[in-house]
């Protein structure tokens, strides 16, 4: 028995997942690369079932000599799904860094997100991204909440509903209904995501290589195993401030307050982890110290 289309898997996944718990507008975070285009046109044969109205989203960072000419290329991919494009332009320079072009393309994001009044915005990380995440967490000395890496589902309607499915099957999907590489719109394949300067570049094409000749191809799965048993734990401690005794937990759409008293009954270990708890429930992330 063959497997289902892709589509279909996605669909599936997201379903499972209740990553789209509503109806409403969704901002896709389309780059133009084929992470992006997959998601695209995956979200596109998917948004009816769904209940979403799908807008396309763009930031032009202003690094790459050629990202005014990658901005029109997704502007006309939009068209070809006849779906609204909104984009912001900035002037980041060539001397930007990964951190910086990553937190000003979320600002941006989110700016957008609140002028189409999207519900959700949505990016492209898939199953390979989660493999690097995880392994750049542990090379960085993560607890075990890090190492739950990037979650399907985040604050402010973030959504994630890739991460089951690797590179390869999305650019298998791309290349089985695009087979022409030169296919017009272009799809832009960023020389970031090929240059070691940028951490996550170097692990992908240096360290991971590395890694699988050693262990094998297994290795991946053993990186996203971690991962998902770690997400397991982030979520038990997300369940227990609701149900410790005395904590007495209330959370507004920004803050969150617990009991002192509760609080400083609990032993000082068990006190830390509850607190480091609590700061993930409004996104925002407590160090060891």
């Amino acid at each position: 028995m063959s497997e289902a289309p892709l589509p279909d898997l996605v669909l599936a996944h997201i379903r499972a997942e209740e990553l789209f718990p509503e109806s409403g507008a969704a901002l896709l975070a389309v780059s133009g690369g084929p992470d992006s285009i997959a998601l695209l046109d995956l979200m596109h044969r998917t948004a009816h079932e769904l209940r979403l109205a799908l807008v396309v989203g763009h930031v032009d960072h202003g690094i790459a000599p050629d990202s005014a000419a990658v901005a029109r290329a997704v502007e006309r991919w939009a068209a070809r799904y006849a779906l609204p494009f909104r984009s912001v332009t900035l002037s980041l320079g060539a001397g930007a860094s990964e951190t910086t072009a990553r937190a000003a393309r979320y600002r941006a994001l989110r700016d957008l997100q609140r002028e189409v009044q999207a519900r959700y915005l949505v990016t492209a990380h898939h199953a390979d991204d989660q493999v690097e995440t995880v392994l750049l967490r542990v090379l960085k000395g993560s607890g075990m909440a890090g190492l739950a890496g990037i979650a399907g589902a985040g604050p402010e309607g973030l959504t994630r509903p890739l991460l089951a499915f690797d590179r390869a099957t999305l650019i298998a999907w791309l290349r089985s209904h695009y087979p022409d590489a030169a296919c017009h719109p272009p799809i832009h394949l960023d020389p970031a995501n090929v240059d070691p300067r940028h951490d996550r570049s170097w692990v992908r094409q240096s360290v991971l290589p590395i890694l699988t000749a050693r262990f094998g191809d297994n290795v991946r799965r053993r990186l996203l195993d971690l991962q998902r048993h770690a997400a397991r734990d982030r979520r038990a401690w997300s369940q227990v401030l609701r149900v410790l005794p005395g904590l007495d937990l209330r959370l507004g759409q920004h803050t969150i307050s617990l009991s002192r008293r509760g609080l400083g009954g609990l032993p000082p270990a068990l006190a830390a982890v509850v607190l480091t708890a609590a700061a993930r429930e409004v996104g925002f992330t407590l160090s060891a110290r």
